[in-house]
């Protein structure tokens, strides 16, 4: 941020046009960029939470494994991967 002493001098109206295009395009960037990134974490989630299953043994039917693989709410990822640590079955894990 630039303060100025006395007469300050805008620039010219295209300039300023092209800048601000140019900051709106950056930011529109950083946005797709965190919107991917936060995907491809919910994805990972999604996976850690089959592999748990998989390895305790807990047998999904293909709509749950599904729904899981499919999922990128990250609350709901939340309670079911707290679920999958201690469930005995597929059907506790989807409980409301």
């Amino acid at each position: 941020m630039r303060f100025f002493d006395g007469p300050a001098e805008l620039p010219l109206s295209p300039e300023l046009i092209a800048r601000m295009e140019r900051m709106m395009d950056d930011l529109q960037t950083r946005h797709d960029v965190a919107q991917a990134e936060t995907e491809q974490a919910q994805a990972g989630f999604a996976a850690s939470i089959l592999t748990i299953l998989r390895i305790r043994g807990i047998a999904l039917s293909e709509e749950q494994h599904t729904q899981i693989a499919e999922s990128r709410d990250s609350k709901l990822l939340t309670r079911w991967a707290t679920r999958a640590e201690t469930t005995a079955s597929a059907t506790n894990i989807f409980l409301p």
